[in-house]
């Protein structure tokens, strides 16, 4: 069996003493290596069209001078440094919720301070109207309340209402009836008063269709019944079942001109030629010799031999 050879983007520094790290033409676009440079193994890459040192590039020396004047170096992540800032600030925002960037005022987007008393100033409440009802059995009566606009008064005497448009109430034109639609339904489907129709109230009467069409917006419900019927008429047994048993519910064979034809770009049936890259026997597809790779009924075997390359 022949061997299938792949080869990695990452490279091995093969162990000779060198003292400067690889270059571009070693090392190109998107490639990456490992070894010893100058006594310090690490981890080199080419992202940018230039070759650094991946380890040394997350990491940053700091020179700490005590008051003593003494020094000492120290390393520490500037990526911790970064999360930790970052971290600091979400936590500060966090906990002050979205009021901390807000202006205070009273316009739009400000938060409004309470006075004195613990309430908001009575220029940034909307007018608020509260409406009473009163029972009244005379017109007399309704145009001797005390009432303020949009106050009701409910006639007793003409089982009418009337809402209060302006003042003053003694005015009988100040007052408009609120009117209600007559009740012209007696019945539904033999139910009256407080009807409530379920589907076990509604019964229809339909023909089956002549001829097979779909169900259209609009039409009548014996109609669209009647088309349904139609379709589940012509479908005989099979618009009831489940599963479609190939031996008794298809008659005949697919033929072999109406299968899909494997392409390049598509799935399908395909032949496979004694002299072409694939063979079948026994239902096994394998690779003909030479290609290195063979399909059984559980495995695909090859001969596969990871190469890196060394700089």
């Amino acid at each position: 069996m022949a061997r299938l050879e792949l080869i990695t983007n990452l490279k091995l520094i093969d162990g000779v003493a060198r003292t400067t790290p690889p270059s571009i033409t070693e090392l190109p676009l998107g490639y990456m290596c490992f070894g010893v440079v100058a006594g310090k193994a690490s981890v080199w890459g080419n992202y940018n069209n230039s070759v650094v040192d991946l380890v040394k590039e997350g990491q940053v020396q700091v020179e700490i001078v005590q008051v003593t004047g003494q020094s000492t170096t120290a390393v520490i992540s500037q990526k911790g440094t970064t999360d930790a800032i970052a971290t600091a600030k979400q936590e500060v925002i966090d906990m002050l919720g979205t009021a901390a960037s807000k202006d205070v005022g009273t316009a739009s987007g400000n938060v409004p301070v309470l006075d004195t008393n613990g309430k908001l100033i009575e220029s940034i409440l909307p007018a608020i109207a509260i409406v009473d009802t009163f029972v009244v059995a005379s017109q007399a009566a309704m145009l001797a309340l005390n009432v303020q606009k949009g106050d009701v008064a409910i006639r007793t005497d003409i089982s009418k209402s009337f809402i209060l448009q302006k003042t003053p109430a003694s005015t009988l034109a100040n007052w408009q009836e609120l009117r209600t639609p007559t009740d012209n339904v007696l019945s539904v489907n033999g139910k009256t008063g407080t009807v409530i129709l379920t589907g076990a109230d509604i019964a229809t009467d339909f023909t089956t269709a002549t001829t097979r069409a779909n169900v259209a917006t609009g039409e009548t419900l014996d109609v669209s019944l009647g088309k349904i019927a139609k379709w589940f008429t012509d479908l005989k047994g099979l618009a009831f079942k489940d599963d479609i048993t190939a031996t008794t519910d298809i008659v005949g064979i697919v033929p072999i001109a109406n299968l899909p034809i494997a392409t390049d770009t598509a799935k399908g049936i395909a032949n496979f030629p004694a002299a072409g890259g694939l063979s079948v026997a026994s239902g096994v597809v394998s690779v003909n010799p030479g290609l290195g790779i063979k399909v059984t009924d559980n495995t695909v075997q090859a001969d596969v031999v990871l190469k890196i390359a060394t700089i």
